[in-house]
């Protein structure tokens, strides 16, 4: 054996068919001998991978860790990940699979569903020729409501609770007097039944490839050691390489009576009704969840700072703000910053906030106004202060690393000041080359769980095969789940013009009314929002697609492909599309904004 010492720079084909040789000659099975032979050669590709416990130590059991360990294993590399869950401050505490699996991306999309389920059913179905059974003249249902809207009692609605049912839907009515209502415990735990399947799932799967699993929290003793306790022992683990890729956490709100507020990282497993909730924040978390909940029928409002959905494109983002306050009534709460959140006796957050009196649009339906005073000299503007009464208070004000607790500095790890994440290059590495950082703790990184997963195999094959590929962060389509969803990819409208001048940017854009609700009068007639942003310097090369729509992240993954591979405004022109749908708009573009001209109404747009 020791004839096959093997290193990075002098390991060939010509090794390998010797190796081969070598397995294939010696009494190995035919379904082993592949498994075998890699592993053989990945341990043999470094003269020193013996001095170390393992080839890969990944810490994080998220998107991005569990994917690189499974893509490392894979092809012959010993590997162990690391994952550790600190509670949130409110107790909330989850298994294997990261933010996304237990905390994020996927309740997330479920809550978001469960309340189109129930939008649909007061606002949509009416038109569609659904009636409500058992209302009474003003729509009320008498019984007790099966969850789908029929009850069980006795009393029949005459004609008019009828006709206003199906005429107008029953989004006159609160959530006390709808014939249904959603249960907020059986939501609750239907979902974290699905996590806790996908949980098990991924601890099946690191077994079945042979990933060494510890659920510890671990710091580094040098640069290839890293220590954990276990039953009360301190242990420690070497590695040839690290891939760090422990995600981010949800930031506290820094005022007195902050702890009272959850964050997303709560929201999901809540063990009681919300109820009344205010969500602090304009992050794409905070109107996801303020969306759902809305939705599920709780008085919900949103407290912004300054502009909702930094970063995305400006007249998207104000489209969508504008139809969760226009049509689903989620209260906006603009310029307004918290000041203290109160514990009542009766477990009920009194939360005291500054608003600009200059915000006379807002939706606030604040209860009291203690006091005002003079803002900043060099606005002028007065700020109010108002005190209002809440059941929850969820905070989104936007998520940190916890990198800095891992022992990185002490061992040469660069870290940004600001955020205290990882500083990688182009290939991942930190600033010691044999420690990797993906995801939401890598500096500059798109935070979305995809990107995680892709940046982690990449690593992975990097290291343990001959591939050289990097990841492409700047093709990455992504989709916001609020209660009208808002899917794109490339630039947006400002950064398009900030990068290639306003004289080389030509946008495309169209209004539709969808099909799942063109026919419902109580929808606005022009629902979804499309918008296509061309370079005229080259060839009309697309660098920003941009839709608002139901089903927004469906319809942009397709196009996702499309966009990565260069397309021009002419492919797509050349594209037959899908009739009647709301994406085949985007082949048939011909108003650009420049041009002034106004956006068609009523009829089809496609067809014409």
């Amino acid at each position: 054996m020791k004839t096959f010492k093997i290193g990075f720079k002098n390991y060939n084909k010509n090794y390998r068919i010797i190796i081969q040789s070598w397995f294939y000659s010696n009494s190995f099975s035919n379904s082993n001998r592949n498994s075998n032979l890699n592993r053989f050669i990945i341990r043999k590709m470094s003269s020193d991978s013996f001095n170390y416990d393992f080839d890969l130590a990944v810490i994080g059991g998220g998107s991005g860790g569990l994917a690189a360990a499974k893509a490392a294993a894979n092809v012959g590399a010993k590997v162990i990940c690391f994952d550790y869950v600190v509670p949130s401050n409110h107790g909330s505490k989850w298994g294997l699979g990261g933010t996304c699996v237990n905390v994020g991306c996927v309740p997330k999309k479920l809550f978001h569903v469960a309340a189109l389920h129930g939008e649909a059913m007061k606002h949509d179905v009416g038109a569609f020729g659904w009636e409500f059974k058992n209302l009474n003249e003003n729509g009320n249902g008498n019984g007790n409501g099966n969850g789908n809207g029929n009850g069980n009692g006795n009393g029949n609605g005459n004609s008019h609770g009828n006709e206003n049912s199906q005429e107008h839907g029953l989004g006159h009515l609160d959530r006390n007097e709808l014939p249904f209502q959603n249960n907020w415990n059986t939501l609750v735990t239907k979902i974290q039944n699905h996590i806790k399947s996908i949980n098990f799932a991924y601890k099946v799967d690191l077994r079945k490839n042979s990933v060494q699993y510890q659920n510890s929290f671990v710091t580094f003793k040098d640069s290839h050691t890293i220590q954990f306790e276990q039953n009360g022992q301190i242990k420690y683990v070497t590695s040839k390489y690290f891939l760090i890729a422990i995600g981010g956490r949800p930031n506290q709100l820094n005022i007195e009576g902050g702890q009272f507020a959850i964050t997303s990282d709560d929201i999901f497993s809540l063990k009681r009704a919300p109820g009344k909730t205010l969500v602090i924040g304009g992050s794409y978390v905070a109107l996801e969840c303020a969306g759902f909940l809305t939705g599920l029928g709780y008085d919900t409002s949103v407290m912004l700072r300054s502009i909702a959905l930094r970063g995305f494109d400006q007249q998207m983002a104000n489209k969508v703000l504008d139809y969760m306050k226009d049509f689903c009534h989620t209260k906006i709460i603009h310029k307004a910053i918290p000041i203290r959140i109160k514990l009542l006796e009766n477990k009920q957050l009194e939360v005291t906030y500054q608003q600009s009196s200059s915000s006379s649009s807002s939706s606030s339906s604040s209860s009291s106004s203690s006091s005002s005073s003079s803002s900043s000299s060099s606005s002028q503007e007065q700020s109010i202060i108002y005190t209002e009464i809440f059941d929850t208070v969820l905070c989104a004000i936007g998520r940190h690393c916890s990198a800095d607790k891992l022992g990185l500095k002490e061992i040469g790890i660069q870290l940004d000041a600001q955020t205290s994440k990882i500083i990688v290059n182009e290939f991942d590495q930190s600033s010691l080359n044999h420690i990797y950082a993906v995801g939401d703790c890598a500096f500059g990184i798109p935070e979305l769980a995809t990107v995680a997963v892709q940046a982690g195999k990449l690593v992975a094959q990097r290291l343990f095969t001959n591939s050289k590929q990097l990841i492409d962060y700047h093709s990455i389509a992504t989709t916001v789940f609020t209660p009208i969803e808002y899917g794109s990819i490339g630039l947006s409208e400002e950064d398009a013009i900030a990068k290639f001048g306003n004289q080389n940017i030509e946008i495309y854009h169209m209004q539709a009314s969808p099909y799942e609700q063109c026919i419902i009068e109580k929808r606005e007639p022009f629902v979804s929002y499309l918008k296509m942003i061309i370079n005229k310097a080259d060839n009309e090369k697309i660098v920003g697609l941009h839709i608002i729509s139901p089903n927004a992240g469906e319809i942009m993954q397709g196009f996702a492909i499309a966009f990565k591979m260069g397309a021009t405004k002419e492919h797509f022109d050349n594209t037959i599309g899908i009739h009647p749908t709301t994406a085949e708009l985007f082949t048939t573009m011909t108003i650009t904004k420049s041009s002034g001209t106004p956006l068609p109404k009523g009829g089809c747009p496609s067809c014409s």
